[in-house]
């Protein structure tokens, strides 16, 4: 549901709108995990999550005139928070990140297929959409799933999904780099407050592990 719900949205918002909605996700793991198990966050996190999503709202574009698509690209967020927290308090966290990650992907593969089946929505694409598809599921399904996972046994889906919202900072690098993107004042200023939400949510966990 993270999937569709994200890349549907796209039909009806900019995909930078959409990402930043999404990326609102570290809001609602931690939500998830106050109410679901009482865990609760200190004053440093709740600054870094505050920091964060002020951060990665400073992304939003104006092209966010649907509803419907902001609602889609929110769901989105909610489903994936729903995830990271569902696999933080599992075994699943213990489990290989490469034998979760194949079961994943598989089934991704069969749910979607037949939702799209359903649809009418099956369709043959050019060898170059082929090529770039298996480009995006090696960086993502393949390494970003793997590490995410190692992340959350390491650190908690809280933490996790804080320090996740320097991937809007990387698509910012990336499209200014080979997109020839502009970079506007209101980016940066989002860019030093997650990278600053960043270093004090580090910060903090390395003297906490000294002193335990």
């Amino acid at each position: 549901m993270t999937i569709v719900m994200l890349y549907s949205s796209y039909e009806y918002i900019g995909v930078g709108s959409a990402t930043v909605l999404h990326f609102l996700y570290p809001l609602f793991v931690c939500c998830m995990n106050f109410v679901l198990y009482q865990q609760k966050l200190n004053k440093q996190q709740l600054l870094c999550l505050i920091l964060a999503i002020i951060g990665v709202l400073c992304f939003m574009d104006s092209s966010s005139s649907s509803l419907f698509g902001a609602l889609l690209a929110i769901s989105s967020g909610i489903f994936f928070a729903y995830y990271m927290v569902g696999m933080d308090h599992s075994s699943i966290r213990h489990m290989s990140p490469y034998v979760f990650n194949f079961y994943l992907v598989l089934m991704n593969t069969i749910v979607i297929f037949f939702l799209a089946f359903f649809m009418g929505c099956l369709s043959i694409m050019p060898i170059q959409g082929y090529l770039l598809s298996a480009i995006v599921a090696v960086l993502t399904s393949l390494i970003g799933v793997v590490l995410l996972q190692k992340g959350i046994y390491c650190l908690g889906a809280s933490l996790t999904a804080i320090l996740s919202t320097l991937e809007p900072i990387t698509s910012i690098v990336v499209g200014v780099i080979w997109l020839n993107e502009t970079l506007t004042l209101i980016k940066i200023i989002g860019c030093i407050l997650v990278l600053l939400s960043t270093f004090i949510l580090v910060k903090a966990q390395n003297k906490q592990e000294k002193t335990s």
